[in-house]
């Protein structure tokens, strides 16, 4: 959703706003509401490196103000400031949830997790080294960030399909000079999608029998 956005607001640069009730829901429904932060990171240093013009400073300029307000957007739930100390108890944490929770270990743990991530970080890589991709820094930053979660921990990994498939999606249309619009391209990020989850969901049955033995 907040790819989308994005993608609707460098037209509609209004449309940015849209970010602020998606955040709020983001921040009462899961901890993870910081990934939208690194998102909009992305956005930030992806389109600092596109052509000067009216347009791209209108859309920076919301940008900036909407990725300011979003720390204290959060803070709008029924418990306060609670969220972040939610978050860091989380991250304070994180080596005991390892040890005790089998999807908060590191995907590398998993033989067969960690070769999926290995090919589909090859993938990505190789579609960024064709001519028509290298430029494309906000989609590089955000397979990045997709990829990083993964490698982090296995309950992100079907997060970070969500952001890697689309712009691996995107970088093969441009590579093999499809002519796609939106619902082909959605289209073909959903096929793709399908794969991944069917693969990733064999993978996790698998780890979670391995637990029980």
């Amino acid at each position: 959703a907040y790819g989308l956005i994005l993608q609707s607001s460098w037209r509609f640069p209004r449309r940015i706003f849209w970010l602020l009730p998606l955040a709020l829901l983001w921040a009462n429904l899961h901890s993870s509401f910081v990934i939208g932060w690194l998102i909009l990171g992305c956005a930030v240093v992806g389109y600092r490196f596109q052509e000067e013009s009216g347009e791209r400073k209108r859309f920076l300029r919301g940008l900036l103000v909407v990725m300011a307000l979003h720390p204290f957007v959060a803070l709008i739930n029924p418990h306060g400031s609670l969220v972040y100390e939610q978050l860091y108890s989380h991250l304070a944490g994180a080596s005991i949830y390892r040890e005790m929770v089998i999807e908060w270990r590191s995907s590398l743990a998993s033989s067969n997790l960690s070769f999926f991530l290995y090919g589909l970080t090859l993938l990505g890589v190789a579609s960024f080294l064709a001519k028509e991709n290298r430029r494309r820094v906000y989609e590089g930053c955000l397979f990045l960030v997709g990829l990083s979660c993964a490698y982090v921990s296995q309950r992100f990994v079907p997060l970070a399909l969500m952001l890697c498939l689309p712009v691996l999606a995107a970088n093969m249309a441009r590579t093999l000079n499809l002519k796609l619009n939106v619902s082909k391209l959605r289209a073909m990020s959903i096929v793709l999608g399908t794969v991944a989850f069917a693969v990733n969901a064999w993978m996790v049955m698998g780890i979670r029998e391995k637990g029980r033995r």
